[in-house]
């Protein structure tokens, strides 16, 4: 289902952002490991929380052809730097963005919260362990 574009209620409050963040990481169980890597891919992603494509994805992860929730048309960039229209996931909540992103990343980056930044880092932008 099409939803209307989100304004982020964190956007000129990068602190309360981390906090939210941070809390939120911390009841899914994560290690402060894992928390510091996803706060540092989420904030390149989001300007600190300032701007998210669909509400609370600060990852601006894409549907997918096998999404089903919600979704914004956004506009993204393609490998050739050239803007294209895409569909992004919209959450209810920060806790629901923080479950689906913890999902998506281990699916398809076999996501481990004891990864290091640079395996961590590997994974996403590679899809390998540089080990």
């Amino acid at each position: 289902m099409i939803v209307p574009r989100w304004s982020s209620t964190y956007a000129g409050n990068k602190d309360r952002w981390v906090s939210d963040m941070t809390a939120a990481y911390k009841r899914a169980g994560l290690s402060d490991n894992a928390i510091k890597n996803l706060i540092a891919k989420n904030a390149l992603e989001s300007g600190w929380g300032r701007v998210a494509q669909g509400a609370y994805n600060f990852g601006n992860i894409t549907t997918g052809s096998k999404w089903k929730g919600k979704y914004v048309q956004g506009r993204d960039h393609n490998a050739k730097g050239e803007v294209i229209s895409q569909k992004f996931r919209a959450y209810d909540s920060l806790e629901d963005y923080v479950t689906d992103e913890i999902q998506f990343l281990t699916r398809l980056y076999d996501f481990n919260q004891n990864d290091d930044f640079d395996t961590f880092i590997n994974f996403l932008v590679f899809g390998i362990d540089n080990e």
